[in-house]
Parts: C-alpha cells; sequence; structure tokens
C-alpha cells in the first residue's frame, strides 16, 4: 500500500511540467495581475452584478452625510443580531474585500471602501469611500444605479 502511495504521488508529479504540483491562484490575484484594459472587456458583461447585502451596503454608505459607517452601523443594518461576535468580524471582512475587488473592476481602484480607526476609539473601525472613490464618476455611476435598485425594492 505504501509502495502503491508513492508511486501515485511519483506519477502525479511527474506529470507536472516542472515535477511540482502548480501554486494557487487566488481570484483577486488573478484580477490585480491583469491590465486596466483586460479588466474592463472582463467585467462589462450581463453576468456581472452585486450582490444584495453589497448593494445594501454601499446604499447606506452614500445616503450617510460623511459616506462612512461604523462597525456598529454595518452590523445593525446587514447582518442578523443572532451572530457571535467573531462571525459578524468574519462576514463584515469578507463583504468588503469582495465588494472592493468587484469596485477594483469598474474603477481599477484597489481600495474603494477603507477601513479607518475612530479618532475617539482606535479600537473601532469606520468604513468609508476613499477620497479617490469619492471623485471617480464611473464608480459613483455605478453605485448611484445600484442603490436605486435597492431604494426601490427596499
Amino acid at each position: 500500500m505504501i509502495i502503491l502511495g508513492s508511486l501515485l504521488i511519483f506519477i502525479i508529479g511527474i506529470n507536472t511540467p516542472t515535477g511540482i504540483s502548480k501554486k494557487v491562484i487566488s481570484p483577486k490575484q488573478e484580477i490585480f495581475k491583469r491590465e486596466p484594459s483586460e479588466i474592463n472587456s472582463f467585467l462589462i458583461n450581463d453576468d456581472f452584478c452585486l450582490d444584495p447585502l453589497e448593494i445594501k451596503f454601499l446604499y447606506f454608505v452614500v445616503k450617510n452625510e460623511n459616506k462612512c459607517l461604523t462597525t456598529d452601523d454595518v452590523n445593525n443594518l446587514i447582518f442578523s443580531n443572532k451572530m457571535t461576535v467573531p462571525n459578524l468580524r468574519q462576514r463584515r471582512h469578507i463583504l468588503i474585500k469582495e465588494l472592493n475587488i468587484k469596485l477594483f473592476m469598474i474603477s481599477n481602484i484597489r481600495e474603494s471602501i477603507v477601513r479607518v480607526a475612530s479618532e475617539v476609539d482606535k479600537r473601532r473601525i469606520i468604513y468609508c469611500l476613499s477620497g479617490e472613490a469619492k471623485t471617480n464618476n464611473k464608480l459613483l455611476d455605478f453605485i448611484d444605479s445600484s442603490c436605486e435598485q435597492y431604494s426601490h425594492s427596499a
């Protein structure tokens, strides 16, 4: 049995060009490696859309006068109160990460949603549109059209 397992590993190693398995590249790494022209052609299709939670998050960020939401705001607006604190943290992280990737594909701004430490309590995080994102007309038009769909359904 050990010989069979070793033989199988040896055969798999031979089948790759270098004899070593390939490194797995995450979708985020793949997107950031693309040229801006490639990204725009990749992204402009009917299949591209935001998740309802992402739209809701953007709606409340844009609706807010200073274009920012606190961690508590995000938790109350988007997620269930029945979740544990670590689960809420993980879901917030995934939401912001995925939203930044999608907004990057539209605007070529790597971090459209930034995490800023609160001035009152440095342990608290505030989620804001970046300065570059606030001035990018293409991104703002996309956010407005997405939020318009949300405001009609809310």
